[in-house]
């Protein structure tokens, strides 16, 4: 699981190091920690997706993943964290790795 300011439930799935079955172990952390952001932040949602996700369950994940997948780069927002291609470690969009210096916008 996460904590504020680590990759959400969605960015986790489309990373593949998380499955849509996991959303209820996110939300019930979400329920039991003080994380300081909505559940639907907190999941990586858009109002749209989350909207849609309660109104249809977790039938909706499977669907906003294959949008989101399907996006054209120009039109995605850019991912919290990136691995970096020189050493592998996890850095945030927009920051140079603190181990090799490589600017982590320019790993897409």
């Amino acid at each position: 699981m996460y904590e504020k300011g680590d990759i959400s439930f969605i960015d986790a799935c489309l990373n593949q190091t998380a499955a849509p079955q996991d959303v209820e172990s996110y939300v019930e952390y979400w329920h039991t920690h003080e994380v300081n952001c909505t559940l639907r932040e907190y999941l990586g949602m858009s109002a749209e997706e989350y909207a849609s996700w309660v109104k249809r369950g977790d039938d909706a994940i499977p669907e906003i993943l294959q949008r989101r997948g399907s996006c054209e780069s120009a039109e995605r927002t850019p991912p919290a964290y990136v691995i970096c291609p020189t050493c592998g470690a996890l850095i945030r969009y927009g920051r140079r790795c603190q181990y090799c210096a490589v600017r982590a916008r320019n790993v897409r």
